[in-house]
Formats: C-alpha cells, structure tokens, sequence
C-alpha cells in the first residue's frame, strides 16, 4: 500500500505542476471553476434502461446524412466538408474505415497503431492511449489525417460530424498549432454541432425522440464523472501543496467531504484511478458541455443569432483571442458567467429526466 500512495503522490506532483507552471492565470481559474461547478451538477442515474443508438447503417448512408445536414445548415460549412470528404483537396483529410477494411490501409508512420490485443490505438506524437468502449475510434494526427473507424451504425453520423466541426473555419496548416484557446476550446464547436444533428436525425426519422435525449443524457454521464474524478484530484492536489505527501486518512477525508464512499476496499481504485491518467483534467469536454448546452438553447430561441455566436466564437478561437471569444458568446470571464452556464444546464437535466423518465435514487453508483 505504501508503494501505492508513493505513486498516487507523484501523480499529484505533475497536477500541480501542470496548475503552477503549465497554465496560465486564466486557464487555470477555468480550469478550477468548471470543474468544480459541473461536479455539483446532479448525477441522476438512469431508472429503466438507456435508448443506445445502434441502427445499423451504411458508410455511403452516413456521407449523404451528415452533408445534408451540414448543406441545410450553413452552405458554406457544406462546401468545406464535401471537400473533406467528397473532393478530397483540403489540407485536412478524413479516412473513413472498418473492421473489414482496417488492414488493408496503409501501415505506415501516419496510420493509427493498435495495442496487443487490438483494444486499443496509439497515438504517433501524444503518449496516451484511447479506451476501447470510446468507439467509433477517432485519432487525429500531424499530417492532418483525421481516421474514424466506423461501427455501421448510426452513432458514426455523430463523430463524423464532430470531425469536421473541428476544422470548420480554421487554417489546416497551423491545426496542430498550440495555442493559449485551443487546450480549452477546441471542442465546443463539435459538441453544439452534435446537438443541432441530433435534432436533424430526429425530424428524418432515423433516431427516436427517447434515443435524442438519451444521447445528451449519455454525453452528460461522461463529462460528469471527468468533473467528478478532476474535482477529487485538485482538491488533493492542493491539499499536498498545503500539507506534504497525501495518506490514508487524507484521502479518506477528501472522499467523504465529497459524499464517496471511503472505506479502505475503495480506496485503492480510486488511487489507481488517479496514479494512472494518462490525459489529466480534460477539461475541454466539460467546458464543451456547458457553452454547447448554452448555446443550443439559444439556437432553439433564435437559431440565427446562436449561429452567428458559432461564427463569432469560431473567429475568436482562430485568432487565438481568449477573452474574445467569451464576448462572442455574450459571457463575461468571471464566476457569474460559469453560474449562468451551470443553471442552463440544470435547465436541460430537468427536461431530460422527465422525458426518459429519470429518479433521483442513487442506483447502480456508489457516491
């Protein structure tokens, strides 16, 4: 167990390293107060099943979906993902896969690498791996390549979606540029695009009403626990900071204050947990989960002025203008506009618990 902690407290060290010395002041107040503010958002767990979405679906079917949505969408966004996809002479490129087919694609230093037992792929310029049930499998690389393997099922329309809000509006030459907005930004474009498809595969009659909310609510589930487990992590983080190496009685404390369960049989997964991220505090789901949240209610309200914010906001994310893209989306950078985020959010939660017909009782989790 000794040997345990050791581990957990070298991986808080690089925590506080990546708070102290690879934020800046305004990442670092994102980072903290997103985190914080989603993990108080409700965890409400589902009472009589989920509605997954596995229809099955060919990749031609998916081509023609996602472009009419993007053509009714905005045209201009059309034309850039036909030529992604159909013309193929942007600088970014789409390389659209199977199971079947994975073999035969070029095995060469631009092509995704598997792990062992073929669960996983490895990345060629990041050391951290993607987890199996993440699927369909998506990886981006320098060259920009962008592969998605494709299960032939509806849920491949949503990531390529996604995919290509990445790269809407931005220079494919300096994709990979880091930048101060990018680490925090880069996927709340994808994840409101999500949402105005899953309205689009609705009104074509291709997902259920049920199957729509549940995709938010799934989306939701996931972020959440992110918020969750990145909460847990600051606040020890700080706690080492303050008062030395992390024991057994502190992270006891940590987990009851945050309403975990803290008897000792829990407490190795949750140092397992933390002593192996490979990606820590991915923020940038939570906080794409909040403005994308934010800014599909008002596109429900006033479509023409939610995407003019897109726009705005998208033009703020290329210029790398931090503060100019909070005033895009009408949000001030302070606690205030954090707050208005959580509420819109609580909003929706309490929409999509009537409609999947959601219970407060904690079944199935331990918190």
């Amino acid at each position: 167990m000794e040997e345990e902690y050791k581990q957990l407290n070298e991986a808080l060290d690089l925590i506080i390293k990546e708070l102290n010395e690879n934020m800046n002041n305004k990442n670092r107040f994102l980072v903290l107060t997103l985190n914080d503010t989603f993990s108080k958002l409700p965890f409400i767990p589902l009472k009589r099943g989920t509605y997954k979405i596995y229809r099955p679906i060919s990749q031609n079917e998916i081509i023609s979906i996602v472009l009419d949505f993007y053509k009714q969408l905005d045209f201009e966004y059309y034309q850039i993902a036909k030529n992604i996809i159909i013309n193929k002479n942007n600088n970014i490129s789409i390389v659209l896969y199977d199971e079947k087919n994975k073999e035969s694609l070029p095995n060469d230093s631009e092509f995704p690498k598997y792990s062992n037992d073929g669960s996983k792929i490895l990345t060629k310029y990041e050391d951290f791996q993607i987890d199996s049930y993440q699927k369909p499998r998506t990886i981006q690389i320098n060259q920009g390549k962008i592969y998605i393997e494709l299960e032939g099922n509806i849920q491949d329309a949503y990531v390529l979606a996604h995919e290509l809000a990445h790269v809407m509006n931005l220079n494919p030459n300096s994709y990979k540029r880091r930048t101060e907005t990018r680490p925090l930004f880069d996927e709340i474009n994808s994840v409101f695009i999500e949402y105005l498809l899953n309205d689009f595969l609705e009104k074509k009659g291709l997902i259920t009403e049920k199957e729509k909310y549940s995709f938010i609510f799934e989306q939701y589930k996931r972020d959440k626990k992110i918020a969750d487990i990145n909460n847990l992590i600051i606040q020890l983080a700080k706690r080492k900071e303050k008062n030395g190496d992390i024991k057994k009685e502190d992270l006891k404390e940590v987990l009851k204050k945050n309403e975990y369960q803290s008897n000792d049989s829990i407490l190795p997964i949750y140092i397992k947990i933390i002593s192996t991220l490979k990606r820590p505090l991915m923020t940038r789901y939570v906080f794409a989960n909040l403005v994308g949240t934010y800014l599909y209610s008002i596109f429900l309200r006033d479509s023409k002025k939610a995407f003019k914010m897109q726009k705005d906001f998208t033009n703020a994310i290329k210029d790398d203008e931090f503060l100019k893209a909070f005033s895009a989306l009408e949000l001030g950078f302070n606690f205030e506009s954090i707050a208005k985020l959580a509420i819109c959010k609580n909003q929706q939660l309490k929409i999509i618990s009537k409609k999947l017909n959601l219970t407060n009782e904690k079944e199935g989790i331990e918190k």
